[in-house]
């Protein structure tokens, strides 16, 4: 029998040559899940050898993320904002760069946790976004909705599991249909991909996520154009829309334009994790939004604005491209 240490080399070495991006975090969680135990622990099993039967299960996974299949589909599970959100085939995985927005989310709401809001989570998928919010504000409700039954399904699953049935409601329907109501809260990780570039994703992403759930359209904002259409009749006067993002202009200018306060928020490494829109249009004449010298500078009004960045706590591994 070999020790677990010598067994975390070799799986490491082979993760590598399999071109998968973080081969030494993947190797513990791997031999984690085998052995039944958290991560962190895995450190005072170094010198254990490793028993038969753990060892056919951490090799069965092993062949699986060889072909670049995301843990979070082969374990069937994946800690999501203090949670546990069930993953299935064909429904979108939750990933750290959305887990990273939830937090920028709470941070804004800080203090406020007794405010009875109400939340919309459009293209829901698991409905990780919504369930992980309602778990940190307690008198907050909200609906998630996705043109697919099968992440409608899970994500009430999801919901089940997490004892928050009684305060999530998710719907089988679409961003540009009819939602019934006004809401405090828009909230979205949207589809957000060039068309061209589906195939060039990493193998995560094209070979296991449905296509719905990456394609942008042409030039990847199609969603945004949607939403800046349908914003002011789904948000309340002051509501927010906090949107993931990958560019520090595009996304945002499309609701500039429009006449609607935003800014765009970066991450620990300044890099584009959301936009946060209000519902406060204001009729001016536009000009574009630009990005120069780390800030957003807004031609269209007075003063620079400065970007506000993520909290240091947050660490978003993936991006977009990434598993």
């Amino acid at each position: 029998m070999r020790k677990v240490r010598e067994i975390l080399e070799d799986f490491e070495t082979r993760l590598k040559r399999a071109r998968v991006y973080f081969p030494e975090k993947d190797s513990m969680e791997i031999l984690a899940h085998a052995l039944d135990i958290k991560k962190e622990e895995i450190h005072r099993f170094f010198d254990v050898e490793l028993d038969q039967r753990s060892l056919e299960r951490a090799e069965e996974i092993m062949r699986r993320r060889e072909k670049r299949e995301p843990l979070a589909r082969i374990f069937g599970s994946v800690l999501f904002g203090g949670i546990s959100i069930c993953t299935a085939p064909n429904v979108f995985k939750p990933c750290s760069g959305p887990e990273a927005m939830v937090e920028h989310i709470l941070s804004i709401f800080e203090g406020q946790q007794n405010q009875t809001l109400r939340i919309l989570d459009l293209g829901t998928g698991t409905g990780c976004l919504l369930l992980a919010l309602l778990h940190r504000l307690p008198k907050a409700t909200g609906v998630g909705i996705d043109v697919s039954e099968q992440a409608v399904s899970l994500a009430k699953k999801n919901a089940q599991s997490n004892s928050l049935s009684n305060r999530a409601e998710f719907l089988v329907a679409d961003w540009n249909g009819e939602i019934e109501g006004q809401f405090d809260l828009i909230i979205s990780h949207p589809p957000a991909v060039e068309t061209k570039k589906i195939p060039f994703l990493s193998p995560e992403m094209k070979n296991y996520d449905p296509v719905i759930s990456l394609d942008g359209g042409t030039d990847g904002l199609s969603f945004f154009r949607s939403m800046v259409q349908n914003f002011e009749r789904l948000a309340k006067q002051k509501a927010l829309g906090v949107f993931t993002a990958y560019s520090t202009k595009q996304e945002a200018s499309i609701f500039d334009k429009a006449g609607f306060p935003v800014d765009v928020i970066l991450d620990v490494y300044y890099k584009p994790l959301c936009i946060v829109v209000t519902n406060d249009r204001q009729q001016r004449t536009w000009l574009p939004l630009f990005f120069r010298g780390g800030g957003i500078l807004d031609l269209g009004s007075t003063h620079q604005k400065e970007p506000h960045y993520a909290h240091r706590k947050m660490l978003p591994w993936s991006r977009q491209g990434m598993p």
